[in-house]
């Protein structure tokens, strides 16, 4: 299976934007569940959103893309794992712990996107290190879809 990715440059700011990243699928991360390992992120201002440091965490990507039109805060590390919402959550969060097991959130969030294929994860958007935002399938289309809104993104294979 080829998977692609399709890396974004710096937009002068020092962190992921979830919400640039979500303009750019289009909405589609609406219709995914999403598995969160090896996040470090600073919500400011809404406590709530701290949920996103309690790893591993389910959230659905409606409830993600609001978190992210209400404040676009600061994805120091992170995997966010993009599965179907109909998927067995214990049996994909079995299937990745057996992959990535817990760490430090850079070490997790690296160990997830080096074991992406065995994840059985439709996506991955990677948070690394402030200074990186990727985002990874085996959907060259939603690869593609990505890219046409970020044309500066580095395309990979």
């Amino acid at each position: 299976m080829a998977v692609w990715s399709a890396v974004l440059t710096r937009d002068g700011r020092f962190h992921t934007s979830l919400k640039r990243v979500f303009d750019a699928l289009e909405g589609r991360q609406r219709h995914w569940d999403f598995l969160l390992l090896g996040v470090e992120a600073c919500p400011r201002g809404h406590r709530e959103f701290e949920l996103v440091n309690q790893v591993p965490r389910w959230i659905s990507g409606a409830e993600l893309t609001a978190m992210a039109e209400t404040e676009d805060f600061q994805w120091v590390w992170g995997a966010l794992l993009a599965y179907p919402p109909d998927c067995c959550r214990s049996s994909c969060l079995k299937q990745v712990r057996a992959l990535c097991p817990p760490g430090a959130p850079d070490e997790e969030s690296w160990g997830v996107r080096r074991n992406f294929e065995g994840t059985g994860a439709a996506f991955l958007i990677l948070a690394a290190d402030s200074s990186l935002t990727e985002l990874v399938s085996a959907d060259r289309d939603l690869i593609d879809c990505f890219s046409a809104h970020e044309p500066g993104a580095k395309l990979t294979l």
